[in-house]
């Protein structure tokens, strides 16, 4: 694994780590909040986790998938995917499960 996705993965172990504890309520998906223009739920909901054990296996996955896909992107590249398919994910959720 290269240093990049090292780092990438530190910086988004950091991510979620401070909005755990800033406090979940302020990202979590909420439908009404979404609808009346709080946007970033789209992706910080992404970034919040019920419990440690369920950010552990995140992580782990994270690294596992840039481990085995490391040179097939760069750090930028990751970053969007990441962010792509949460924003995807997300609107999916919002427009088709209500």
């Amino acid at each position: 694994m290269s240093s990049a996705s090292i780092r990438l993965i530190a910086f988004l172990y950091l991510i979620v780590l401070s909005t755990q504890y800033i406090g979940i309520d302020n990202f979590w998906f909420a439908r009404d909040l979404i609808a009346k223009g709080q946007w970033w739920r789209l992706v910080s909901a992404h970034f919040i986790h019920a419990n440690s054990v369920h950010l552990l296996l995140n992580m782990s996955a994270l690294a596992l998938i840039l481990a085995l896909f490391d040179r097939v992107f760069g750090t930028f590249e990751w970053l969007v995917l990441i962010m792509m398919s949460a924003i995807i994910q997300s609107l999916a959720m919002y427009f088709y499960m209500p």
